[in-house]
């Protein structure tokens, strides 16, 4: 039987780096799982704070344009 030592710790320790390789695939399956899953759900609404808008294309409360300090300087 002690011939067949060198032969059972070389299954053995293939049979090790195989389980060590397969956790490692699971785990890349899990991730690649996950980020499918997220991808496959639809984008949430967002609705940004009123306090934070700017005024559309620089227009004063009338809806009129104003001028820019830079053309008011040129003046």
């Amino acid at each position: 039987m002690a011939a067949n030592e060198p032969v059972r710790e070389r299954i053995r320790r293939k049979l090790e780096r195989a389980m060590d390789h397969l956790g490692e695939d699971i785990e890349r399956v899990e991730f690649w799982a996950a980020a499918l899953d997220a991808c496959s759900q639809p984008v949430p609404g967002y609705d940004p704070p009123d306090q934070f808008l700017l005024p559309p294309n620089g227009s004063g409360e009338n809806g009129a344009r104003q001028a820019s300090d830079r053309s008011a300087r040129r003046r």
